[in-house]
Order: structure tokens, then C-alpha cells, then sequence
């Protein structure tokens, strides 16, 4: 379990649901309403299998949520492991860390600006989405949504925990 210990923390669980709404209110704004209970199911899910689970249903690693034509069962998993990879190129096994971290810079990013990613976590990012059928247009546009929202909830500008 120690690979998604990191679900185990309350603010990182919000910011990947953050996130997820961030990216519906794009991809599919019908879907926005739901991002928050369904992230906490997905997450749990994700914890007990100790491993991503694609909605896809041909996947050994399928979901028990809803339909599996949901996009926001498409968004979570690619949210979790970028996560996860965010997490780990910093260090960090919580993004209350992350944000302790980044407060310590002399200088920290407005949260209107685009984080500099290492180029591994961007790779690791473009990995997960192709894995769960993501365009090349679709990866690129998700991120710019992941950059933004994760610059807001470190930022603090941003807390979790209810309908969008």
C-alpha cells in the first residue's frame, strides 16, 4: 500500500478532486456535479487494490462505479498518477508537504501561474492519459487545467470537500 499511502491524506484526496471537477467543467460539465463523490469512491477503490483502475471494462483492473462511459472515470486515474509522480519528484508523501515546501522558497509562483514541471512528471502525466485514452489534444489541454488547479490549491486559494 505504501505506492498510494499518499490517498491517505485528506488534503491530497481534495486537491485530486479539485482537479477532477476543474478538468469536468471542461470536458464534461454535466459530470461536475458528481466530481467530488465520485473521486472519494474512486480513491477508496484505488487504496483497497493498491493500484490504478481504468474505467475501461475490457481491463482486468475494471471499476464497479456507474457507467464506464463517464469522463470522469477517465480523468481519475490519470489525476491519480500524476499525483503520485508529482508527490514523489518532490519528495513528498502529502500535498500539505508540498505546499510547506513551496512556502519555504523565497519566491513562490503566483497562483495564476503555470508550475514548472520536471520534465519527468509531464512524461509520467502524458503515460497515464495515453493509458486511458487520451488524445494528444486532450493531454495537453488536461494539463494546462492540472497545472492551474494544482497552482490554486497550493496556493491555498482553493479548498476541496464539496459540489463544484
Amino acid at each position: 500500500m505504501a505506492q498510494f499511502a499518499f490517498l491517505q491524506d485528506e488534503e491530497t484526496r481534495s486537491a485530486i478532486a479539485h482537479m477532477a471537477a476543474e478538468a469536468a467543467k471542461v470536458w464534461a460539465p454535466s459530470e461536475v456535479d458528481l466530481a467530488y463523490l465520485i473521486t472519494e469512491e474512486y480513491l477508496d477503490q484505488v487504496q483497497e487494490a493498491d493500484r490504478l483502475l481504468y474505467a475501461a471494462p475490457a481491463r482486468e483492473l475494471s471499476l464497479g462505479i456507474g457507467e464506464p462511459d463517464l469522463w470522469l472515470l477517465v480523468i481519475l486515474p490519470v489525476l491519480t498518477g500524476f499525483m503520485a509522480n508529482l508527490l514523489a519528484a518532490f519528495s513528498a508523501w502529502s500535498l500539505h508537504t508540498l505546499r510547506e515546501r513551496l512556502a519555504a522558497q523565497s519566491a513562490p509562483p503566483p497562483a495564476s501561474a503555470a508550475l514548472h514541471l520536471p520534465d519527468e512528471v509531464r512524461r509520467a502525466l502524458a503515460t497515464q492519459a495515453e493509458a486511458a485514452g487520451l488524445s494528444g489534444a486532450q493531454i495537453e489541454q488536461l494539463l494546462a487545467i492540472l497545472l492551474l488547479a494544482l497552482a490554486a490549491a497550493l496556493s491555498g486559494s482553493s479548498k476541496g470537500g464539496g459540489a463544484a
